[in-house]
């Protein structure tokens, strides 16, 4: 009880200096890099209100990052002079967004009304009787909860369940997702991520290929009309076992911010997974050149097998520079 009152004196202390001192609102700052294709995601949530409250961003608020949102936050870019403007809410867009969180503030203090010394002490008079009268409800408010601690609560009954009989799911499911940065200097081969097919069937499948959408926004001239080969390892290290090597040809002409360069390659991944099994693998880029910023992106439309058509999932591999390093 004697800490309750001391909290309560404290509130009431804080609430009367607040009459002449205003307090700084305490805004969640962003602590982290928000892109495009991200889904379902907090941060991307609390990104979109923060790009409508700019005036920047109109679109639904669904906490998933996609083409409304990435040009909300170019808007934002070109508005506060970032560059590049291509639409990632990296390091230098989070700071100017979290420099403008922090400068919000509450409404203004109260001010003393004008007039004789007589009218400011009635006033002050009237302000500390609703503090007081807050004061009371907070220490009412303190004290019911304190007699509904000291009652003991009983415990509710429960119900004896017995344990679920495990049931097996059979599928084929391809899994895989990295988020990296452009090498700093160019390193042959470039590893881009590494994937898990997992097999919980009873029968050894063999896999064919990859459809694979590759979204280039490079600021990179080395790399235009540049020959590449994307080369799947079986293992995490470039020089384990080469399983397949596919020749692709960056477009000539340098994409423009906000609209990228599309491509559909195939991927071929002659592997076979046993029946209860998975087998893992990397994917890697040769021949591959210096990028100044921007993204490259490679992701599964389409899976197939020789002997299996339901194939669930697939990877998700992005390469991003927001700015040039040098």
């Amino acid at each position: 009880m004697w800490y309750n009152w001391v909290m309560a004196r404290k509130i009431l202390y804080l609430g009367f200096i607040s009459l002449f001192f205003p307090l700084a609102a305490l805004a969640a700052s962003f602590d982290r890099d928000l892109y495009f294709g991200m889904a379902g995601d907090a941060d991307v949530t609390r990104l979109q209100e923060f790009l409508r409250d700019q005036e920047v961003y109109s679109g639904p608020i669904t906490g998933s990052f996609f083409t409304l949102t990435r040009e909300g936050v170019q808007k934002f870019q070109r508005k506060e002079k970032i560059e590049p403007s291509a639409g990632y809410f990296g390091p230098k867009t989070r700071v100017r967004a979290n420099e403008l969180l922090s400068g919000k503030a509450t409404p203004a203090a109260t001010v003393l009304p004008s007039g004789s010394r007589e009218e400011q002490i009635a006033f002050l008079r009237v302000k500390i009787a609703e503090l007081t009268a807050q004061l009371a409800s907070l220490q009412k408010k303190m004290a019911e909860e304190a007699a509904l601690a000291a009652v003991p609560a009983e415990e509710p009954s429960l119900p004896v369940e017995t344990a679920p009989v495990p049931v097996k799911v059979e599928k084929i499911e391809v899994s895989g997702s990295t988020t990296g940065e452009f090498p700093i200097v160019e390193t042959n081969p470039t590893k881009l991520g590494e994937i898990k097919v997992t097999n919980t069937t009873s029968a050894d499948v063999l896999m064919a290929n990859f459809e694979v959408l590759i979204t280039d926004e490079m600021d990179s001239a080395p790399n235009r009309n540049r020959k590449v080969y994307f080369m799947f390892k079986d293992g995490s290290s470039a020089t384990d076992t080469t399983l397949s090597t596919t020749e692709f040809t960056f477009i000539l002409a340098q994409p423009s911010p906000g609209q990228p360069h599309i491509s559909v390659i195939t991927l071929p991944f002659n592997v076979t997974v046993k029946a209860d099994g998975e087998k893992k693998a990397t994917l890697w880029v040769d021949q591959f050149k210096y990028v100044k910023s921007g993204t490259l992106r490679l992701k599964t439309r389409k899976i197939t097998a020789v002997n299996a058509t339901d194939i669930k999932g697939g990877f998700d591999f992005l390469l991003t520079r927001e700015a040039p390093l040098f």
